[in-house]
């Protein structure tokens, strides 16, 4: 008997990782233990945590860049500042992000 396996390519044939639920519940993980804390709101620098809550990535080079970075308040959705070409980027390729 065969595992299962979801594949490492997003493919229209068959159902593997279903992406915008990991960005949701990613999200609504982050946004919870905000709830559950005192803090108002989050303000992240790391990739790896703007990555989490964005699900966007531009790149291992930026990685010690400070001038990328998100906000999650507490009762809203997240903010990101990103570079130019980036940002750009994101506008086009990343509808989950809305306006902000």
């Amino acid at each position: 008997m065969a595992i299962k396996t979801y594949g490492t390519m997003a493919v229209d044939w068959e159902q593997r990782i279903d992406f915008d639920r990991l960005r949701r519940e990613r999200l609504d993980r982050a946004k919870a233990l905000l709830k559950k804390s005192e803090m108002g709101a989050l303000l992240c620098f790391d990739m790896n945590n703007v990555r989490y809550i964005t699900a966007t990535h531009i790149g291992t080079w930026a990685q010690d860049k400070a001038n990328r970075f998100t906000l999650l308040p507490q009762d809203d959705e997240p903010i990101l500042w990103d570079f130019g070409s980036a940002a750009k980027h994101h506008q086009l390729y990343a509808p989950w992000l809305g306006e902000k």
